[in-house]
């Protein structure tokens, strides 16, 4: 808000800087567009009289800003750090994600290019969001056949999906998105390589107060795809479909109800620095410059960082789809945000420093981005 105050003020001086005369004289019978209230009083020189207390607003100490230079309001010029708040999204040291939720990702498509079940309504199905949303990724050992020995007992891992030597499972939550149309998903169990998917069913019934009886057959479909791993921070797309039938007997034949959703989207999840190995990082790279892509749109990013002065400059470039930018921002501990009026992006340091990741919005699309540690001559 300062920075756009300081804006505004330096258009007003550079559109009446030929007139400053004819403005100054004007100060005297009118109010001025400067006018912040009650201006400062002016005291005597050291060693002069005593300080006297303000009085009246038409009192002789009370300057004008025509009469008074070093009280003239100044515009900021110069290399200005906009004001950027900083989130904290992950802690130091701990797993952390970002993910895009949207709903009903591709349902419309799919249930049109099938036969759709009678009494299943379409129209609500129109894909809603993304908005962004927290990830948590637990990894498993699975018991691998007899024949197909696991190379070791400690097979679960911190951030890369595929288990070593053999298949693994996975599961994982999306939630806090402080959108209620956006509820907290918790996965099935997964199995699976790089590709993990899971399926669950379940099955309730039981006689209704009006004699009927009632049965629901609830289907719970997860899967998740690897697509990529920046530096130990693993990168790909999720989904949830979720499918309840709903069979009402009233003795002359079923009653069939429909709901189906699918929410999905993209994420990145590893593990972030800690605040000694950022230090360490920093002493080594007080400038740090990294490459890598918004998940979603398989748009190139950039971010270029002064680890000295806490600053970061986000290039996102306009490709695949994605409408890219550029935006200036600051570094708070382990996490950083810059902005450009609706256009921003918030990110975390992972992997001991060598990588960032973290969401970027351009005002009308929504992606998670992740990019590794490249060496300046590289860019």
């Amino acid at each position: 808000m300062k920075t756009a105050q300081s804006l505004v003020a330096l258009g007003v001086v550079l559109a009446l800087g030929g007139s400053q005369a004819v403005w100054a004289a004007q100060q005297k019978e009118e109010d001025s567009a400067y006018q912040w209230g009650r201006w400062a009083v002016l005291s005597p020189a050291a060693g002069g009289e005593p300080y006297v207390a303000p009085q009246e607003p038409d009192a002789a100490k009370n300057a004008r800003p025509g009469e008074a230079d070093e009280f003239q309001p100044k515009a900021l010029v110069g290399d200005v750090t906009p004001p950027v708040e900083i989130d904290g999204f992950c802690d130091a040291g701990a797993a952390c994600g970002y993910a895009t939720y949207s709903q009903n990702t591709g349902e419309e498509e799919r249930l049109r290019a099938t036969a759709v079940p009678e009494g299943y309504d379409l129209s609500d199905q129109d894909p809603d969001g993304p908005v962004l949303a927290r990830f948590n990724l637990e990894t498993f050992p699975v018991e691998a056949p007899a024949d197909v020995p696991l190379e070791s007992e400690e097979t679960q891992f911190e951030a890369a999906v595929v288990v070593e030597g053999g298949p693994g499972g996975a599961r994982f939550q999306v939630y806090d998105t402080g959108n209620d149309d956006f509820p907290d998903i918790d996965s099935v169990d997964m199995e699976g390589d790089g590709y993990f998917s899971g399926t669950e069913r379940s099955r309730t019934g039981g006689r209704q107060d009006d004699g009927s009886k009632r049965t629901v057959i609830t289907t719970q479909v997860s899967t998740l795809e690897q697509t990529d791993d920046f530096n130990g921070v693993a990168t790909g797309s999720w989904l949830d479909e979720t499918e309840t039938v709903t069979a009402i007997d009233e003795g002359e034949g079923l009653n069939l109800q429909f709901d189906f959703s699918s929410p999905g989207g993209h994420f990145v999840f590893g593990k972030t620095a800690t605040i000694d190995q950022m230090e360490t990082f920093a002493a080594g790279n007080v400038t740090a410059v990294y490459q890598g892509a918004v998940i979603d749109y398989g748009s190139a990013v950039t971010m270029e960082f002064d680890l000295g002065e806490k600053t970061v400059h986000g290039v996102f470039a306009s490709e695949n789809g994605f409408n890219g930018f550029q935006a200036d921002g600051r570094v708070d501990g382990i996490n950083f945000a810059g902005s450009d009026g609706d256009k921003r992006f918030t990110g975390s340091f992972f992997s001991a420093g060598e990588n960032v990741s973290g969401a970027v919005n351009n005002g009308s699309q929504l992606g998670v981005f992740s990019a590794d540690h490249v060496h300046p001559e590289v860019r």
